[in-house]
């Protein structure tokens, strides 16, 4: 009976030192009300009975995500991230007119100058937008 009361205490113990390392490992969070806070910022969170929500709040390079209970099936979805800002800041760095509506000027100097026998790159350096989009309107155009 003394050697089962040891097994116990010794397993016991085993159990709650996994426990502690693991959530040494873990990211913490505080939860007060609705409000997460933690090391990736703060979220609303609202959840009930294994089903809710949770939003950032300030650091909007997180994402949003949810879960769905019904019954013993669980629904999952997540929020596309929209931030895209840092790209087009980077093309608008290399080329000034990234981003920017075709003028009909534009339309027509492009065109001219393609049936001069300009390269891209040179259309490129004229126009100040990148390869891809000399190309793909000398296509549209030409394909009208």
């Amino acid at each position: 009976m003394k050697c089962l009361h040891c097994g116990i205490i010794l397993c016991i113990v085993i159990w709650c030192r996994f426990r502690l390392l693991a959530a040494i490992e873990m990211r913490t969070r505080i939860r007060i009300g609705p409000f997460t806070f933690g090391r990736s910022g703060t979220r609303l969170s609202i959840w009930s009975k294994g089903s809710g929500f949770s939003i950032p709040l300030f650091n909007r390079k997180n994402q949003s995500f949810g879960k769905i209970k019904v019954g013993i099936f669980s629904f999952f979805f997540r929020s596309k991230n929209k931030n895209n800002s840092s790209k087009f800041r980077k093309a608008k760095r290399i080329h000034n007119k990234a981003y920017e509506p075709w003028t009909s000027n534009d339309d027509k100097m492009l065109i001219k100058l393609f049936r001069e026998g300009k390269t891209t790159n040179e259309l490129q350096e004229y126009f100040g937008r990148s390869k891809g989009s000399i190309i793909s309107r000398i296509n549209k155009l030409l394909l009208k």
